[in-house]
C-alpha cells in the first residue's frame, strides 16, 4: 500500500474507521520517544498496522505500528504510534501511506513528531524545535509514484509547507506553559547510520538546525493532500566529535521519552489548539 493507491487506501480507511469509531479531524504521528502521548487520549481504540492488508509493519525499535483514536479536548484525535522509514527498505510512497490513511479518515491537519540531532550547537538535548522549513536530502519523493497528469497540482508548491498560524500557536503556548520552542530548519536524510562530524558541519552550513531520518516525505505527502502541517522535533543529541562513538538508538529514545513525559501539559494544549484552528 502506498500514496496514490486510492482504492486500497479507501478500503483500509473504512476498516480502521469501523474499529476506532467516528471521523477524525486531526492526526498525530508519534516518532521515537513520543509514545507516551497516547496517555492523553480518552476512550482509546486501536488497530495494529499488521491488521491492515498491504501496509508494511514498523521495523524500527520503539515504533510499534498502531492507529490509535481517542478523545481529547472534545475532539476525536488519531495518533499513529510508530512510523515507516526509507531505511526499512521501503519506497517514499510506502512511507507516506499512514498520512494518506489519516487523510482518508477525515484528518485535514497533521502534527508530525520525531527525534533529531542538533546541528546548531545552542540546541540542548531535551529541547524542542518547531520546523518552519526543511531540506530533503533523501533523494526520494512520495509524489513520484503518481503520473504527472494525476497530480493536483502537477508541481507542488512548498513555500508554506509548515503552517505559519500553527507555528505561531505553538510558540505562544510554549511560552505560556514554560516550554519554550524555537523555530528551525530540518534536514532529512535516509539513515540508518547516524551522521559523521563532517556531515554535521556540512548540514549546519547548508542552513539546517536539526537532522532526522523522517518528516520531510510525510510533509510532502500531507501538503499534496491539502492537509495543514505542524512539525515538532525533540533534540536527542548534538554533533558527534571526531573519534567519538556518538549517539545510539536506545540513548535517543530514552532521552526523548523523558522530555516528552515532562511536557504532557504542553502537548495537550498544542494538539487541542491545533485541532481547533
Amino acid at each position: 500500500m502506498q500514496l496514490g493507491e486510492t482504492s486500497s487506501i479507501r478500503q483500509a480507511a473504512e476498516r480502521i474507521e469501523s474499529r476506532v469509531g467516528g471521523r477524525i479531524g486531526c492526526a498525530v504521528i508519534l516518532g521515537s520517544g513520543f509514545s507516551s502521548l497516547l496517555d492523553l487520549l480518552d476512550d482509546r481504540r486501536s488497530v495494529p498496522f499488521a491488521e491492515i492488508e498491504g501496509l508494511p509493519g514498523c521495523g524500527a525499535p520503539g515504533h510499534e505500528g498502531r492507529f490509535v483514536a481517542g478523545d481529547l479536548g472534545g475532539r476525536r484525535i488519531l495518533m499513529i504510534s510508530g512510523r515507516l522509514h526509507l531505511y526499512e527498505r521501503l519506497s517514499a510512497a510506502e512511507v507516506a501511506a499512514p498520512v494518506a490513511l489519516a487523510h482518508a479518515l477525515g484528518a485535514d491537519r497533521i502534527l508530525l513528531t520525531c527525534a533529531a540531532g542538533a546541528t546548531r550547537p545552542t540546541l540542548a538535548p531535551g529541547s524542542f524545535v518547531l520546523i518552519e522549513d526543511h531540506i530533503n536530502l533523501t533523494g526520494a519523493n512520495p509524489l513520484l509514484v503518481m503520473p504527472i497528469a494525476e497530480r493536483r497540482p502537477a508541481f507542488l508548491p512548498l513555500g508554506d509547507a509548515y503552517d505559519p498560524a500553527a507555528l505561531d500557536l505553538a510558540v505562544r503556548l510554549g511560552r505560556d506553559l514554560g516550554r519554550d520552542c524555537v523555530k528551525g530548519v530540518l534536514i532529512s536524510v535516509t539513515g540508518p547510520s547516524y551522521e559523521t562530524p563532517a556531515e554535521y558541519r556540512a548540514f549546519e552550513r547548508l542552513g539546517a538546525d536539526v537532522v532526522s531520518m523522517s518528516c520531510a516525505l510525510e510533509t510532502i505527502a500531507a501538503r499534496s493532500l491539502g492537509m495543514r502541517v505542524l512539525a515538532l522535533v525533540a533534540v536527542a543529541n548534538g554533533p558527534a566529535r571526531r573519534g567519538e562513538r556518538g549517539a545510539h538508538g536506545g540513548q535517543v529514545v530514552e532521552l526523548v521519552q523523558g522530555a516528552v513525559r515532562e511536557s504532557h501539559g504542553f502537548f495537550r494544549e498544542l494538539i487541542t489548539g491545533f485541532a481547533a484552528m
